[in-house]
Formats: C-alpha cells, structure tokens, sequence
C-alpha cells in the first residue's frame, strides 16, 4: 500500500517498495490510476522512459518503481482509480465551504480532531511496512476516517468517502473476475487508507487467497528467505540442520505434520452445487450431491481456466432469466464470449438447438469443447476462437434469433451495432458482465441500435439485461 512517505523514509522507501514489488512477482497490478489516464503515461514511459501524465506523476510510487520494473518484470498494470478531476475539484471546495460555514463548526472541528487522533495513534509507524499492514492499523484508520465518512456524505457527493470506496472497488472486483481463473498473483497498489475498506470485501471472496503480510514483506540477507519442504516420510531432521548451516542463517527448521486429508476435495469445498431454477450447475467433484428433482438440468462445469462455473452472479443471473423461457425456444443461437460454454451446454439442454458459441480467448474454446462432451451435447455446441463477430463461420450461421453475450460493459456497448446487424427481428439478445453503474450506458448503447429492453434480473452489482430487437 501506498503511505506517501516512500521518497523520504528510510524503512518503506522507493528501493524497498521495488524489492517488495519483486520479490511478490505479481502478474497484475491494480492501481489507484484512472482508466483513461494510464495509456498516456504508459506511451510517455515507452517513448522517452518518463512519466509525465499529470495525475499518475503525482505517485512516486509508480513513476519511480512500478513503471520501470515493467522492464525487468512481466506483469500488467490494470487501472482502477475511479476518481475524475470534476470529482476532486467538487470535493475540495465543499469542504471548503464546511469549514467556513459557522453551522458546520462542530462537524469540522469533530472532523479534524478525528484525524489528529488518527495520526497520533500512528505516531512515526506511519511508514513501518508491517505496521500498515496491520490490522491494528486497519482499525486505527477506521476510525479515525470515520467522521469524514457520516458526517460529511450528503455534501461531497459521489466523492464521498463510502461512494468513492465503493467506486474503486468496483474495478477492483471487476478486474479479480476477469482474470479469475488464471490462478494469477495480484497486487491492488492503493492509498493505504482505503485498505481496511476493500479488505471488508475482498475477505467476502471464496475465489481468492489474501497473502499474508509476513509474507509479503522483505529484508536484507538471508532473513527475507523461507524455504518450505514437503516429505512423505518423517526427514531426518540432523542431515537437514547440516544442510541448512552450509547456506548462512537460515536456521535450524521446523517439522510440521500435515493432516492426512483429501487435499484437491479440500480445494474445491467452495466450489458447491449450485441451483439456478431448474439449471443446477456442478463439479465432477460433487457428482453424488445432485438433488436430482423432477424438470432438473443438470450441468457439469469443473473449476478450470475459462470464466463460469455458476458462482458469479452474472453467470447465475444468465442462467435463472434463461431459466423463465417456457414455450419459446429459439432456431438459432449465439453464446457469444462463451468462456466455459455454460450457458450454451444450457441453451443446448434446454431448446434441444445447436448452439454457436465463440470466445477470444482460445484455451477457453479447448474448455468449452471438453465441457460439451461432458454434458453430452458435443453434437450440439460448436465452440471457435472470435472477437465479436468476426469469423466466417459466425458470418455464415446468422442472422441469429438470440445471443446470450456475457462479457464486460465496454465491448458490450461497442458491440451493439453489430450484435443488431447479427440478429433477426425480433430476436432476442441477453446482456451480462455489466456492472449497475454501468448499465445505463449499455442500455442507450442498444437503444440506439434498435433494441428494446424487455427484462431485467435485478443484482445490486450486477444485473442481467433482456432486449429485443425491433
């Protein structure tokens, strides 16, 4: 996390943020820099190794580390600050305003005596690498963040602080689905203060695994190394101990006895059955789970490398509107973005139809040709490599009468055009992988290419979309 004294502290400064950022070797990294602002300063580095776009040079954090490891590390730098420059501007001048308003004295003063307590009880811990990633100092920041959060939300706006909160999340949460079954290493690079915040969401998360902070932090010497071992047989721990003192201070070890549990079932517990009306989605792991209810259709998905097994909402809110079509069964079908193939194995099972389906991403088409056959529709659901609609075979097998796309908010409004050149009237088209806040631009997006929406699957993040073409 960013502390804001890297340039000038000699416990968590810039060199030790770099052998952190190294030693982490993430392949993502999610950073407090809006999404329209990253491109100029990654065309600024590439060209003349500097950034200078105005808002991401105000982080020495990434002009002077994070950017020139790009070099030197393979990851990717994922945008996720959610403010704007009308955003910051609203803000500070109605905190302006607050504290030049006589009715509003005790609010200000409340609100900065909070902020004077914050920072006495984080006295000179303020640039300790362990002590900000704390719990203790989670709890300190709460705190002492408080007053500003309730006492001043109604006047900042969406800049307030649970809004903003909420705001950066989001591309958090977006980012950590996109790349969910990659079993990436991810590294959020924020504001240090907004951490105990997202912690109290990324903990909600069955997907992921937090890394701890002990581990996560470095030293100088053979104190930053931890060698983990893993024997069948009790190890002789003399011969060890020998091994160890040839390779300078790294200790005697400790034997620690694992239990004799089934450990690829322990790793897929928080990957249960999961109903979606009558669709009820499963591991091969779970196979003896099945309800088994008169009108069920089952489907096996194994947790794999392409996005949907059930557990998102997006793919279950697909599934339970698909779920409400009785009598009405399409001749031509689209999955298009298919990932595990998910929804056309039900579109399949459900209409008795063949199914195209097709995603950018070709190790997710090897996945949705083998989940197919594991679903017993290998006849019915072809699967090929394709962004959008370009492919010939998608070419040749429209105009369609419904397309299921469930992707991300911006290709789907870049694709309306095309999606209503792709699609008969009357056909319908189901929109997933938008977020709330985002659904009002997508709407207009298919508005504007002769769609009418005709159902909607409320989620608070993120709800599924019905249109029909007219």
């Amino acid at each position: 996390m960013i502390h804001g004294k890297h340039k000038t502290s000699d416990r968590y400064s810039l060199a030790y943020l770099k052998r952190l950022i190294e030693k982490i070797d993430p392949d993502y990294v999610i950073t407090e820099i809006p999404p329209d602002r990253l491109a100029d300063a990654a065309t600024g580095f590439a060209n003349d190794g500097v950034v200078t776009e105005e808002r991401v040079a105000r982080f020495p954090e990434y002009v002077d580390v994070l950017f020139p490891l790009t070099k030197t590390l393979d990851f990717k730098i994922i945008p996720a600050a959610a403010w704007t420059a009308p955003m910051a501007d609203y803000r500070r001048d109605a905190l302006k305003r607050i504290e030049n308003d006589p009715t509003r004295a005790k609010d200000w003063r409340d609100y900065r005596a909070a902020l004077e307590a914050m920072n006495q009880a984080i006295g000179d811990a303020s640039d300790d690498p362990m002590f900000i990633h704390s719990a203790e100092y989670d709890e300190i920041t709460k705190q002492g963040l408080g007053p500003y959060a309730t006492l001043f939300a109604e006047d900042l706006g969406r800049g307030d602080w649970e809004s903003i909160n909420k705001a950066h999340y989001a591309l958090i949460s977006a980012a950590l689905d996109h790349h969910q079954y990659e079993h990436a290493r991810i590294l959020i690079m924020f504001g240090a203060g907004h951490k105990y915040w997202f912690l109290g969401q990324l903990n909600l998360r069955n997907d992921i695994n937090l890394i701890d902070p002990e581990d996560a932090t470095v030293e100088d010497g053979a104190s930053a190394w931890k060698l983990d071992a893993y024997f069948e047989d009790t190890p002789d721990m003399e011969a060890i101990k020998a091994l160890l003192a040839d390779h300078g201070g790294l200790g005697d070890g400790v034997v620690e006895e694992l239990p004799d549990i089934d450990w690829v079932a322990h790793a897929l517990e928080g990957l249960g059955v999961v109903r979606c009306g009558r669709f009820v989605l499963y591991g091969v792991h779970d196979a003896d789970k099945l309800p088994n209810e008169e009108g069920d259709i089952p489907i096996r998905i194994d947790a794999n490398q392409a996005f949907g097994t059930g557990h998102h909402p997006t793919t279950a809110g697909c599934l339970t509107l698909l779920d409400r079509f009785a009598g009405w069964a399409p001749k031509s079908i689209f999955d298009l973005g298919c990932g595990s193939a998910v929804l056309a194995i039900a579109a399949a099972k459900l209409w008795d139809r063949h199914i195209l389906a097709s995603d950018i991403d070709e190790k997710s088409v090897e996945i949705a040709i083998e989940n197919a056959a594991h679903n017993n529709v290998a006849s019915k659901v072809t699967a090929l490599a394709a962004a959008g609609f370009d492919h010939p075979d998608i070419a040749a097998a429209a105009p369609f009468d419904f397309v299921f796309a469930n992707i991300l908010a911006g290709p789907l409004a870049e694709l309306a055009p095309a999606m209503a050149d792709h699609i008969v009237k009357n056909g319908r088209v189901m929109l997933a992988g938008l977020m709330a806040e985002q659904e009002t631009k997508v709407t207009a997006a298919y508005e504007a290419a002769g769609f009418r929406q005709i159902n909607r699957l409320d989620h608070e993040t993120w709800p599924v979309l019905l249109f029909v073409k007219t």
